[in-house]
Formats: C-alpha cells, structure tokens, sequence
C-alpha cells in the first residue's frame, strides 16, 4: 500500500459517519427517522454506508436525501447507501424512515465500508435501538 493508506486513514474514516438518534421509542405501526451524518463529507465519496435491521421488528420505508447524493440498494434486513457525490454543505448523509412493525426492542446498525473495500465494525454512535410498543 502506499504511503498514507495505512491504518491509520482507515482509523480517520472511522469516526466519519454516525447513525443518530441513539435511542428511540415508537408504537406500533408508527414511522421512526434516524439520520446518517458525517464530519468531512469529502473524504466520504466512494464509501458505502451499509445498515442492518431486525426485518422481523421494522420495515424500512424510503431514504430521504441529505448533503451527498446516494445512490441506495435495500434487501430485507439492510439497506446499502453508495456515497458518490457531496451536493451542499451541513453534514446530512442521508435520513432513513421506518416503520414499527412488532413490539419489543430492535436494533440498527451502520457499518461503513471504505473505498478500498474494507468494512468498520460499528463503532460508538453507530448503533440506534428502537424501543416499540
């Protein structure tokens, strides 16, 4: 690898995206927003942002834009956000809605996958649990 691609670019990109809010509580048949954000916006572009949910507890309903324009692939249980291009300023990646299906507590998660292909296990912020009821 060149100079500069090492762990410790990886370890910037990181700390990039976040999935907020972090906690949320919802009825059932309820729509739930939880927002994808990032700091440098840039250095996104080529990135993937891949969510997992419980398929069996929500139901992902549509994406609504932010500051990157995305392309988005949605299979039960994830959906994969391919960043391609930064179209205003602020630090909105994107914002996904739901629906409350089923009562009890669910989990979403982001997992980032960097232009080289390599995945980031969900770090601290990159992890919502939905409390329905």
């Amino acid at each position: 690898k060149p100079a500069g691609e090492g762990p410790e670019k990886v370890a910037r990109v990181e700390s990039q995206l976040r999935l907020g809010p972090g906690d949320l509580s919802a009825s059932m048949g309820q729509e739930l927003r939880l927002d994808i954000e990032g700091g440098a916006l840039n250095n996104l572009i080529g990135s993937i942002a891949r969510v997992t949910y419980d398929s069996a507890g929500l139901q992902f309903l549509r994406i609504v834009p932010g500051g990157t324009q995305v392309s988005t692939s949605a299979a039960t249980g994830q959906i994969d956000l391919a960043i391609q291009t930064k179209n205003s300023q602020g630090n909105s990646v994107a914002s996904l809605v739901f629906q409350a299906l089923t009562p009890g507590t669910h989990t979403v998660r982001l997992l980032q996958i960097t232009p080289s292909g390599e995945s980031i296990r969900a770090a601290s912020g990159q992890e919502v649990t939905v409390h329905v009821r």
